[in-house]
């Protein structure tokens, strides 16, 4: 069973604990962020396109003050964490998706096993994400310690992920979770790496990047 299958098949089960679980009155999950976060973002984007944001109480947090709420959600103090109704919490955000993909009667925007091309563009999104934020969480570091050869590793990660993203803009209309997860990852460069001018070398990305962005679950998610 690949990733993504094994991921469909635990938020399938999930879903089917909480039919058998559940009260009969609808219950609010609740959805700890941050708003700089970008894996945060990507469900919050997620959320609002799939029409689920009623379902949610949104609740900001500082997962690097390491807060007991957040603790008791999520030991490893990180953000997305979702708490759904049964009180069981979901504390990646890819796994985070599958669940949410799988509710309400909107169109599912994880890509399936088939369309490797939407796949492609998801995983070197996320390299793109990762790279970008070790880049910044090494900066919050005190300059003496920081390593000069892990910040120019990881800015190559960068270039290197930017430019094999080139050739595949645009993306097809229909936006998809990879659409999410590679517009929440430019969106970061812009907001924590803005000296990175990644749009001078990839200019089809950044005209597709520049329409995706106005859609209304990204300008209600932009981080501050």
């Amino acid at each position: 069973m690949n990733r993504l299958s094994s991921l469909r098949h635990t938020a399938t089960t999930l879903r089917r604990h909480s039919v058998h679980c559940s009260a009969p009155a609808p219950l609010t999950m609740k959805l700890y962020y941050a708003k700089p976060s970008p894996y945060a973002r990507r469900v919050r984007v997620l959320l609002r396109e799939r029409g689920l944001l009623s379902r949610i109480d949104e609740i900001a947090t500082a997962p690097w003050d390491s807060p007991a709420e957040l603790l008791a959600m999520n030991p490893a103090s990180k953000v997305p964490a979702l708490v759904l109704d049964e009180g069981i919490a979901l504390t990646e955000s890819a796994l985070i998706a599958a669940h949410l993909d799988g509710l309400g009667d909107a169109a599912p925007l994880l890509p399936g096993a088939a369309t490797t091309h939407l796949l492609h563009v998801w995983g070197l999104a996320e390299g793109l994400t990762a790279a970008a934020w070790l880049v910044v969480v090494e900066a919050r570091r005190d300059e003496a310690q920081r390593s000069p050869a892990w910040l120019a590793r990881q800015r190559n990660a960068i270039d290197r992920c930017l430019a094999a993203l080139e050739p595949v803009a645009p993306l097809p209309p229909a936006p998809s979770y990879a659409h999410v997860v590679l517009g929440v990852a430019l969106g970061y460069l812009d907001f924590r790496l803005p000296s990175i001018d990644w749009r001078s070398g990839q200019p089809r990305l950044a005209q597709w990047y520049a329409t995706f962005a106005q859609r209304d679950a990204m300008r209600a998610t932009a981080p501050v």
